[in-house]
């Protein structure tokens, strides 16, 4: 694959192409976000064959980070280079869409174009990345689904705390 520059700018729509269905086919997935975390997400899921027939697209302002990507056949990688995001997620397909995920290390910008991809575009299922508590909080009610590593870290934390404080049999 290789990096796909912006084009002219695209017409506005939010009709989906065609309604998901339960039969196998291919998933069109967009991610927002180039990085550490999303070429492990890539690697996990290209290794286990789970891509196989899948349409995956990166867009990120890291040429660096999607240059890297662009040797895997199974990737379009979009670099974006202004900030007109809703012409960058059509040209990514945002419109037939299946799964959007908001990755950046940019909570607000996360928020902002997960709402876009869930509310304009009508993507079935948007996942966003928040690493402040307090926004996730506040956001939980946008029919988002939200992952936080912080808080999954501080679950984990708590939970090696409570394993520590609890007494071993026998004491």
């Amino acid at each position: 694959s290789s990096i796909m520059h912006p084009a002219g700018s695209s017409s506005s729509g939010t009709r989906r192409a065609s309604p998901i269905s339960t039969e196998a086919r291919i998933m069109r997935i967009v991610i927002l976000g180039c990085g550490p975390l999303i070429s492990a997400f890539l690697n996990s899921v290209t290794s286990s064959g789970e891509a196989d027939g899948h349409d995956v697209t990166v867009i990120s302002d890291d040429s660096d980070c999607l240059d890297a990507l662009a040797g895997d056949p199974r990737i379009t990688a979009l670099l974006t280079v202004e900030p007109l995001m809703q012409d960058y997620l059509q040209q990514a397909g945002i419109d037939n869409a299946d799964v959007f995920l908001a990755l950046t290390e940019d909570d607000h910008r996360n928020v902002l174009i997960a709402q876009i991809a869930r509310h304009i575009f009508n993507v079935p299922k948007v996942i966003c990345r928040l690493e402040n508590p307090q926004l996730q909080e506040l956001y939980s009610g946008l029919d988002l689904e939200v992952v936080s590593p912080t808080l999954e870290l501080l679950q984990d934390l708590n939970q090696v705390l409570q394993i520590d404080r609890e007494p071993t049999a026998g004491a």
